[in-house]
């Protein structure tokens, strides 16, 4: 039996010891936790980094060598709405984001990245052709990144109106993981633009109809999308 398999074992027989109806199923379980750990080396912290879980992006940018900061922002806004932890990582392929937590977090992230990442993309590239031919391609190049920052600010805040606080525990076992099972990457690059207020200004504008929910009654899901 591989350690995973033995892990969720323990996690089921948590689940018992922690039923209060049955005092003597309870001590069962927890005998035979004990005896699990004992018999497989496994320590309180190696349980409790085992709830972490990972979960990576398709691309989400075609950039292979430096990350728009925008896009950047957008990763760290959506791990914080769901108390995971994110990196971002280039290759050849393109941009990739890989979120860090507790399930289902790092699954909603992963959805939340790849559906807003796309809508994001898709306004950024029709905001372009809004502007004026004559304007040098720098120039709407960095207008079009202040247009996508803006996007990522009002997105920003409808996430911090749905973000429940980590509580200290999730914030040092995520730290836990990070330092002990992710490999480093190295610094990554991000590229900014000189900014253009009212071009950020419509971006904020954009994204008024984006919307980010956790869902209803207590149902672990995610909606997003436009309204109607």
């Amino acid at each position: 039996m591989d350690k995973q398999k033995i892990i969720e074992r323990i996690e089921k027989l948590k689940a018992m010891a922690n039923d209060k109806t049955s005092p003597h199923e309870a001590a069962i379980a927890l005998r035979r936790i004990q005896k699990l750990m004992d018999k497989h080396n496994l320590s309180s912290e190696e349980l409790e980094l085992a709830k972490i879980k990972e979960e990576t992006t398709d691309r989400i940018s075609r950039n292979r060598r430096a990350i728009p900061e925008y896009l950047s922002n957008l990763v760290v806004v959506i791990a914080n709405a769901f108390e995971c932890r994110a990196l971002i990582h280039t290759a050849y392929s393109g941009t990739r984001a890989t979120f860090c937590g507790i399930h289902p977090g790092p699954l909603l992230c992963k959805y939340a990245t790849e559906v807003l990442a796309s809508q994001l993309a898709k306004a950024r590239a029709d905001y372009i052709k809004t502007l004026p031919c004559y304007i040098p391609s720098r120039t709407k190049t960095d207008a079009a990144n202040s247009f996508a920052m803006g996007w990522v600010l009002t997105a920003a805040e409808k996430a911090n109106a749905i973000s429940p606080k980590a509580s200290v525990e999730k914030q040092k076992l995520l730290d836990d993981y990070i330092e002990k099972e992710i490999q480093p990457i190295g610094e990554q690059r991000t590229t900014s633009s000189k900014g253009f207020a009212d071009c950020m200004q419509d971006g904020r504008e954009a994204a008024k109809d984006v919307q980010l929910n956790h869902g209803v009654d207590g149902q672990e899901q995610l909606k997003i999308g436009a309204t109607a």
